[in-house]
């Protein structure tokens, strides 16, 4: 019995150490959502990679949708490890400034929606390079909240963000 009580109480640690590994807080959605950005933005270099993961619930998905210049949209999807793979060169060599300019919430439970209207810029003062949305679904689950959808789009000139999505 004392064993069984012994092994039970080394997972339970254990599952506490992975969980409070991440030094952004998880326990709203609001942290999560500011983690994201605050992860992916900054000067060229290192990203703390290990807390971006640690965002997203392991069955996570991210993707982003291009407009094409024929006008017809293109979904791209892919795992969070794919977009690290795929944009950590960059990050490394590049300043990269993404801010979130707008939000709409919504939550039920232990599910949230959030749109979160954005720009991003090559440099902090510079000039803005684009702006779009992140479509953002999260869950709440072993006492904190989880990505587990992340997809985008960039504004164009026929698909603008609407005005009561931008913060005044």
């Amino acid at each position: 019995m004392k064993k069984n009580l012994l092994v039970i109480l080394v997972i339970l640690v254990s599952q506490v150490n992975l969980y409070s590994q991440n030094k952004y807080d998880t326990n709203s959605v609001d942290g999560v959502i500011n983690a994201t950005y605050d992860i992916l933005s900054g000067e060229a270099g290192e990203r703390d990679w290990e807390s971006f993961k640690a965002l997203f619930h392991q069955s996570a998905k991210m993707g982003a949708t291009i407009l094409g210049k024929d006008g017809k949209r293109s979904f791209y999807g892919f795992t969070v490890d794919q977009y690290i793979l795929n944009n950590d060169a960059f990050l490394k060599k590049s300043d990269f400034y993404e801010e979130e300019i707008g939000r709409k919430e919504l939550v039920f439970g232990g599910v949230a929606m959030v749109y979160s209207a954005f720009h991003y810029k090559f440099s902090e003062a510079g000039k803005i390079e684009a702006r779009g949305i992140n479509c953002i679904q999260l869950i709440k689950e072993k006492g904190r909240w989880w990505i587990t959808s992340l997809i985008w789009e960039d504004e164009s000139e026929n698909n603008k963000i609407p005005d009561n999505l931008i913060h005044k």
